[in-house]
């Protein structure tokens, strides 16, 4: 559909047609973006979905960096930046880390160890 980008005060109100196009115009932009971010969300969401820990691979939570040093069923054993090993609930880390991301957005980071770091 071929966007008009007229102001309202160069519409040519005497064609009905136009006018009706010119006024709605601008709602049905925002409804196309609105799709839009509705569809990157949803691929979003199922992407969070599938993430799953990857041993050797670094990831944070709301308090510090960890690395994955093992995956033993619903336990992840880490080991933190500061040397102290850990183990923590895969499905809290993941809530978490898909929280995160979340808060983040769809525009800003995907469910990849390396975009969930912090600095």
């Amino acid at each position: 559909m071929k966007e008009n980008k007229q102001s309202i005060s160069e519409v040519d109100f005497s064609d009905p047609r136009v006018a009706v196009r010119a006024l709605l115009a601008p709602f049905l932009r925002e409804i196309r973006q609105e799709r839009q971010k509705r569809k990157q969300n949803s691929a979003f969401l199922k992407t969070l979905a599938e993430f799953r820990f990857v041993p050797g691979e670094t990831y944070s939570n709301r308090q510090r960096r960890y690395t994955v040093l093992a995956v033993r069923g619903p336990k992840l054993i880490v080991r933190y930046d500061d040397g102290t090993i850990d183990e923590l609930t895969e499905e809290i880390q993941r809530r978490i880390i898909t929280n995160m991301a979340l808060e983040r957005g769809p525009d800003n980071h995907s469910p990849t160890s390396s975009t969930l770091e912090t600095s």
